[in-house]
C-alpha cells in the first residue's frame, strides 16, 4: 500500500474529484514513537518539499515484501507528482511499476494530504488511503536530502519490526547514497531488503515507453494529414 506499488484501485478521474474524497486530519497531528521523531531534527524530515519536486522519484529498495508468496515480482516503482494544492498541502502522483511476472508496467494515481506530526511546523508525515479500506495510512519521514528520503510505513511497523521504504530522484538513481543507506540500516529492521530497482531492467523499460510514446505520437501525427 501507500507509496508503494500494492495500491492498483480504481481512483477518481480528476484531481479536484479525489482531493474531495479524501478526509482532513487532526490539527493536533498524529504521535509517533521511533528514535528520530523529534523536532529538532524536523529540518531534517521535509516530506512536502520532497514529494512536490517535479522531478520524478524511485523506489531502490524496501524492508519488507508484500507478496505473500514472498517472490520479487515488482520493479522500476515511479511517481510522478501531477497536482499540488500549497493551500491544503495535497499532493496527487502518478506511480507505475513493472510486474515482473507479466512484464508489465502497471499505472495508478495515489493521493495524500502531507501533514506535521505532533509538535512539528514542517510537514513530515504523507497520510494517504489504504486500498480497498479507506482506512488512513500514515509514512513519517525519518530523513530526507537532496536526492532521496527513507520514508518509514506506520501501518506495517510494530514494536519488533520497523517497516521502510528508500526513494531517491530519478536524477541520483546511480549515485553514492550512503547518507539515505545509512539512516535506513540504522532506523530501520536489517537482515531484509526487497531490491525494486534493477538499472538494466528499468532503463530498458524506460526506453521502451518513449518509443512506445513516440509510435503513438507519430501515429497520431500521420493521422491528421
Amino acid at each position: 500500500g501507500g507509496i508503494s506499488a500494492d495500491d492498483t484501485e480504481a481512483t477518481p478521474s480528476t484531481p479536484e474529484e479525489i482531493e474531495d474524497t479524501t478526509s482532513t486530519t487532526s490539527l493536533s497531528g498524529p504521535v509517533f514513537n521511533y528514535s528520530e521523531t523529534n523536532p529538532e531534527l524536523e529540518k531534517y524530515q521535509d516530506a512536502w518539499r520532497f514529494v512536490t519536486s517535479n522531478e520524478s522519484f524511485i523506489m531502490k529498495y524496501r524492508n519488507f515484501n508484500t507478496n505473500p508468496t514472498g517472490e520479487n515480482t515488482t520493479s522500476c516503482v515511479n511517481a510522478t507528482m501531477i497536482y499540488k494544492n500549497e493551500t491544503t498541502h495535497y499532493v496527487l502522483h502518478h506511480v507505475t511499476f513493472l510486474n515482473t511476472t507479466s512484464n508489465m508496467t502497471i499505472g495508478f494515481n495515489k493521493s495524500y494530504y502531507v501533514i506535521s506530526s505532533e509538535c512539528y511546523n514542517t510537514r513530515n508525515v504523507l497520510n494517504g488511503t489504504a486500498a480497498f479500506t479507506n482506512e488512513s495510512e500514515l509514512y513519517p519521514f525519518a530523513f530526507a536530502d537532496k536526492n532521496c528520503a527513507v520514508i518509514r510505513k506506520d501501518n506495517c511497523s510494530n514494536e519488533s519490526f520497523k517497516a521502510c521504504e528508500l526513494w531517491v530522484y530519478e536524477s541520483a538513481v546511480d549515485k553514492e547514497l550512503s547518507c539515505c543507506d545509512f539512516v535506513f540500516d540504522l532506523l530501520c529492521t536489517r537482515g531484509y531488503k526487497q531490491i525494486t530497482y534493477d538499472p538494466e531492467l528499468c532503463n530498458h523499460k524506460d526506453t521502451e515507453m518513449n518509443a512506445d510514446a513516440t509510435a503513438s505520437t507519430t501515429s497520431a501525427d500521420s493521422s491528421t494529414q
